[in-house]
């Protein structure tokens, strides 16, 4: 799902992969061992609010809590933007989030459209 995101959409940063080490520094409620996969891509310059990020729940419980990080996480993503880069803003208020099972996916992106088109597309 990740990758065909990063395929199919165009993105003014350059977009790095971190890998799951990092995900409570962006997640602080998500911990690795609720997850059976996890793939994130932000935007390498910090300049950016885009971000990439799919989370496979181990179970119900999971998928609750990841829920709810991704939540928190658009809010803080709100909070570091709309006094540094005010034009991110319109990008956060977009984002398209999706849960199907035990999937949780995150978007922030310049095309919500083209991000929700292949989410949908992705998920089935």
């Amino acid at each position: 799902i990740a990758q065909a995101l990063m395929d199919g959409l165009t993105f003014q940063d350059e977009m790095k992969e971190n890998d799951i080490s990092i995900v409570n520094n962006f997640y602080p409620t998500v911990d690795a061992s609720m997850l059976a996969g996890f793939k994130m891509y932000k935007g390498a310059s910090g300049g950016t609010a885009e971000e990439i990020a799919v989370f496979e729940a181990k179970d119900a419980e999971g998928v609750a809590a990841i829920e709810e990080a991704v939540q928190m996480r658009l809010e803080d993503l709100m909070f570091q933007f709309e006094d540094y880069v005010p034009e991110e803003v319109k990008k956060i208020n977009d984002a398209v989030t999706e849960t199907k099972g035990k999937i949780v996916v995150l978007v922030v992106a310049d095309d919500a459209d083209a991000a929700q088109k292949i989410v949908d597309e992705q998920l089935g």
